[in-house]
């Protein structure tokens, strides 16, 4: 009822005379900051654009135990390409060299 009333230890407001409830400060420090990765000058209190190239911004304290979205989708488009590479790859040694002439030098 009255937020300006901080005391060290449990007890009662000295204005409405209720019980001093313990104050959450987790809720202060979950603020994650974001920066641009071109442009370490821009600081953000959450994702979005860079205001200058339109880059997304990032997390400034990333921790290794979190899912990174963009890593698991290039690791994804990575494995697709490689493979389709493969593939091409096969059909061009078995289709391929019988569309080449002889000898093309003649």
């Amino acid at each position: 009822m009255h937020p300006e009333v901080l005391a060290d230890k449990p007890g009662a407001c000295p204005t409405s005379g209720m019980a001093l409830e313990p104050v959450d400060l987790s809720a202060t420090t979950d603020r994650v900051e974001y920066t641009c990765p071109m442009h370490p000058q821009i600081v953000r209190f959450g994702p979005g654009p860079c205001p200058i190239r339109g880059m997304a911004l990032e997390p400034r304290n990333v921790s290794a135990d979190t899912a990174n979205p963009e890593l698991l989708s290039m690791t994804r488009r990575f494995w697709i390409g490689g493979g389709l590479f493969k593939v091409t790859e096969g059909v061009y040694q078995v289709r391929g060299f019988s569309l080449c002439p002889k000898e093309p030098w003649s």
